[in-house]
């Protein structure tokens, strides 16, 4: 009998985690939302980023605990929902670009998407290969790219100058190229020469 599981994660899996990274996890642990923009930076980046670099930044920098995991059972059950969120992310990127679609929060007032959380999990996923990062964010026509959702990260943590926001236009078509964005970066780094760099101009940019 094939007991293998899907790969990618179903909308009650992913509710199940996104309520274990809020409720059972450190205060300062990723949110769904983080967490997938994170795996997607890891994924896409240009050099392999092990599981025992990155699983420990999920339940962020260890000084507000330990994930409150029930039994050994429950924790490779929440550990495998990731993995697989790693793998589904993967084979998207590389084989099924169409397939790739972020996870965003809602904003509290209205129905846009809020992608802040997102891409603050994105930058994280780069501060582990950030100089390797360098020459795409370095790049006139991909930083460019970069640029709104690298702002949205820096004004998510605070790091925005002071009387600075990406505005809401931008927020909305920032949200709408994220899905073609991250397998483009992809191809950049791993050559796929299929895909074609998006239009800022057409397409450019959950929390707790």
């Amino acid at each position: 009998m094939n007991t293998t599981l899907p790969v990618q994660l179903s909308d009650q899996e992913i509710d199940e985690l996104a309520e274990f990274l809020y409720a059972k996890a450190p205060t300062d642990a990723l949110s769904i939302s983080e967490l997938h923009g994170f795996l997607s930076a890891v994924v896409i980046g240009p050099e392999l980023v092990l599981p025992n670099e990155w699983l420990p930044l999920i339940w962020g920098n260890g000084e507000e605990g330990e994930p409150e995991f029930a039994d050994q059972a429950h924790a490779e059950h929440i550990l495998s929902l990731i993995m697989r969120m790693y793998n589904s992310i993967n084979d998207q990127v590389r084989d099924r670009p169409d397939e790739y679609f972020p996870i965003y929060m809602t904003a509290e007032e209205g129905n846009e998407p809020d992608i802040d959380d997102w891409c603050y999990g994105f930058m994280i996923g780069i501060s582990l290969r950030h100089e390797a990062w360098q020459p795409l964010l370095e790049d006139e026509e991909m930083g460019d790219l970069l640029m709104p959702l690298i702002a949205c990260a820096m004004e998510y943590c605070g790091d925005m100058p002071e009387g600075e926001a990406v505005p809401a236009e931008v927020r909305i078509e920032l949200a709408k190229a994220i899905p073609s964005l991250v397998p483009v970066v992809y191809a950049c780094w791993h050559q796929v020469e299929e895909m074609q760099p998006v239009s800022p101009r057409r397409t450019p940019g959950r929390r707790h």
